[in-house]
């Protein structure tokens, strides 16, 4: 690096491919390596060696670790302000970290990923900064330097207290979005959550440990952080991003997902205020079919070109097993009480795609009555709208009674939705509203038995790389998994059987949507 920087002409390196630091002695190594970067490669622009063992379909795994102490994230990040894309996986997910990286600007950064390391070691990371705590103590005693008394309690302290339990680190860091305020020009923001992100689900258990006692080494963070005020901060400090994405396992170790809570319409709407953007994909949100037309109806009308949104509502615990089915009558109820004129989405050139994330059957009777309302309401909105176009998929649909609604979509005429929700041009060319789906082909999977078709042929993600002659594989139509066979769904008998009380035990695979605990 010294060679670089003096005889280069670009004062050192634009990009460094970061090696394995040495385990034996990665306290020495990692300050080598970080006092190098601040001290001979200022204007490096990647630090990218972690995309060697990123994992491409989970962000969050990654076996690449910076075992770097606060003090020489700071030299890093005052040094080093030429960045132009980072990955949280690599650092501390902490409070302390979020901030300096805020404190100092970086002007040409255009992407950047949250996303906690399921390979990170707290207990071994807080080892490493103690141990150089320690060196620097020692350091400064030989050298005559009389330590500050708040900096030995402090060192005294971390070693005293659980590294489990330490606040702003980890599960317990809540201040994310004060690295945004270094981050003016960010275009893309991707946020991976980690499976069981949920603040009451924090332990990471080893399958094949021997162990069964909970460990806190691989704790995961709270989702909940990602909160309306992140929105806030998102749209004051970053306005010219095109694209938020908050991904994650939408399908956790039980099968079930958390939404964030703390994720409601108040950060839906403020959203709406980024007027560049294009992508919008966000996991389950607490979020409602008022919030959700508040957005769609404070997009900037300065925007020129397609948006593209999708949002997942619901989840599997008794307070938002019907929120989805909720916020899509509130939706039409919304565009029902509003003409074209005072619409005014003539112009625009968006798709919504709204997603279940409960794909619990319902109860049969409710669901039909359920479908009677939406149809009704589908089609005075339809009359009321004719610029717009709707798409309902519903899953195990035998007449009016259906098992689940798994999406939908809605869009203007003008726009392209993506060949990969299966919306085909014929069906769009239309205006079919329903379609019904028994195989999984919805994009969306119950439990681990259903996956996106990308992820079941994933060179189909990448279609200029097929040979002219490549055909499609036997199952590509197949259900992966899948419910097995329902044939003879809606048979007489199986009616029957209901009658007779065949559906009555506790857990019968139904959850009546007219319960009482629904609507407390």
């Amino acid at each position: 690096m010294r060679t670089w920087h003096s005889d280069g002409n670009q004062r050192g390196l634009r990009q460094l491919t970061l090696p394995v630091l040495n385990d034996k002695d990665c306290v020495r190594s990692s300050k080598q390596l970080f006092d190098s970067l601040a001290k001979f490669c200022p204007r490096v622009e990647y630090v990218d060696g972690y995309k060697v063992t990123l994992n491409d379909m989970n962000e969050w795994i990654c076996q690449d670790t910076w075992l770097i102490t606060l003090n020489q994230w700071e030299q890093f990040n005052a040094a080093c302000t030429e960045l132009r894309e980072f990955h949280w996986a690599v650092v501390p997910f902490a409070d302390p970290y979020f901030r300096v990286f805020g404190e100092h600007t970086k002007p040409h950064l255009t992407k950047l990923t949250f996303a906690v390391n399921t390979f990170w070691d707290w207990q071994a990371y807080f080892h490493v900064v103690d141990e150089a705590a320690e060196l620097d103590m020692l350091s400064s005693r030989n050298d005559g330097i009389r330590l500050n008394d708040a900096v030995a309690d402090t060192l005294s302290y971390g070693h005293q207290q659980n590294f489990s339990t330490r606040p702003g680190y980890g599960c317990r860091a809540s201040d994310v979005s004060s690295a945004l305020k270094g981050c003016p020009s960010l275009s893309v923001l991707q946020i991976a959550l980690s499976p069981s992100g949920g603040l009451d689900e924090m332990v990471y258990n080893d399958p094949y440990g021997d162990d069964d006692t909970a460990d806190m080494e691989h704790a995961v963070h709270n989702i909940d952080i990602y909160d309306d005020e992140f929105c806030a901060a998102l749209v004051k400090y970053c306005p010219l991003l095109t694209s938020l994405s908050i991904m994650g396992s939408e399908d956790g170790l039980d099968g079930h997902v958390t939404p964030i809570r703390t994720f409601t319409d108040q950060g839906l709407v403020a959203l709406a205020k980024l007027k560049y953007l294009t992508m919008l994909q966000l996991r389950a949100i607490n979020c409602t079919g008022n919030g959700v037309f508040q957005f769609l109806d404070r997009l900037s009308d300065q925007f020129v070109g397609q948006q593209t949104f999708q949002v997942c509502i619901g989840a599997y615990s008794i307070e938002s097993r019907l929120a989805f089915y909720n916020a899509l009558l509130e939706l039409l109820m919304q565009l029902k009480a509003r003409n074209a004129a005072e619409l005014a989405w003539e112009n625009r050139e968006f798709v919504l795609r709204l997603m279940n994330c409960n794909l619990e059957s319902v109860e049969p009777g409710w669901s039909e009555q359920y479908l009677c309302d939406l149809e009704r309401a589908l089609t005075s909105v339809k009359e009321l709208h004719p610029n717009l176009r709707f798409r309902v998929t519903t899953s195990g649909r035998r007449g009016q009674p259906f098992e689940s609604i798994t999406e939908f979509g809605l869009y203007t005429a003008n726009a392209n939705p993506s060949p990969w929700y299966g919306w085909d041009a014929g069906e769009r060319d239309s205006n079919a509203s329903f379609v019904n789906r028994d195989e999984a082909t919805s994009g969306f999977g119950r439990g681990l038995d259903r996956l996106p078709l990308g992820l079941r042929h994933p060179e189909l993600l990448d279609p200029d790389s097929l040979p002219i002659d490549y055909e499609l594989p036997d199952d590509y139509f197949d259900d992966y998994g899948g419910f097995g066979d329902y044939s003879d769904y809606g048979d007489h008998d199986d009616y029957d059987d209901y009658e007779n009380g065949y559906f009555n035990e506790e857990n019968d695979g139904y959850y009546d949507g007219n319960a009482d605990e629904f609507w407390l």
